[in-house]
């Protein structure tokens, strides 16, 4: 489905109109678009391997990560796999720092909880590593947002990136988000409800066709429950 037919259909059932827009296109949009990403959270979707690099700079050894990456799974230097370590593997950090006391080698090892949202290496790459580029495996929202001003010049064909089965989750998603607004005219908990059941469906098929697909399990963290009263 295009965005513009997930933006009829989403118009479709809740009654909305151009003479009576109780909501209008831009908020509709934008709940489409968090439930496109709240889907990736929920399932494990998308799993990137080759969008997202890091071109080294001589001594930097911190760099600013996409806010579409949930996670960096990987990093590769061509076909190498780099270490993976966290701020609380003491073990890892002492036999780093005996293994290599010094700035004479290339970086080996990437860290994701020094400083939110960078990703940093040990060592800082040297002179020779500079314009190296390496990549990326991660756990991403859509590149692409359903928004106006974000759709990869497509417009309004512009479609999801999760699986086209699951089109209809963010529609779905946004149905419950735009009849939970307090407001008398637009509330209707009941058929909130029954759009989250239908919501948490899509999520658990998206789930496991993810298992299904990767042949594992992928850890991902489940949003509260919803509590329509």
């Amino acid at each position: 489905m295009t965005r513009a037919e997930m933006l009829k259909e989403l118009k479709a059932i809740l009654r909305e109109t151009s003479v009576d827009a109780a909501w209008g296109d831009p908020l509709l949009l934008s709940y489409m678009s968090e439930g496109q990403d709240k889907f990736c959270e929920e399932t494990g979707f998308i799993i990137d391997n080759s969008t997202y690099t890091i071109t080294l700079v001589e001594g930097q050894k911190s760099y600013l990560l996409s806010d579409r990456v949930i996670k960096v799974l990987n990093v590769l230097d061509g076909t190498t796999m780099m270490g993976k370590f966290q701020e609380t593997d003491t073990y890892n950090q002492k036999f780093y720092a005996q293994e290599f006391p010094s700035q004479s080698v290339s970086p080996y090892a990437f860290q994701l909880d020094k400083a939110t949202g960078y990703l940093t290496f040990y060592t800082a790459p040297l002179a020779a590593d500079a314009g190296d580029e390496l990549t990326l495996r991660v756990w991403c929202y859509p590149q692409y947002e359903l928004l106006n001003n974000d759709v990869d010049g497509a417009g309004t064909n512009a479609e999801p990136e999760i699986p086209p089965r699951f089109h209809r989750a963010p529609i779905h998603w946004a149905a419950f988000k735009a009849l939970t607004h307090h407001d008398f005219e637009q509330e209707d908990n009941v058929k909130a409800a029954d759009h989250m059941a239908i919501w948490r469906e899509y999520v658990q098929n998206g789930r496991t066709l993810f298992e299904n697909m990767t042949a594992r399990r992928h850890e991902v963290s489940p949003s509260p429950i919803y509590t329509v009263r």
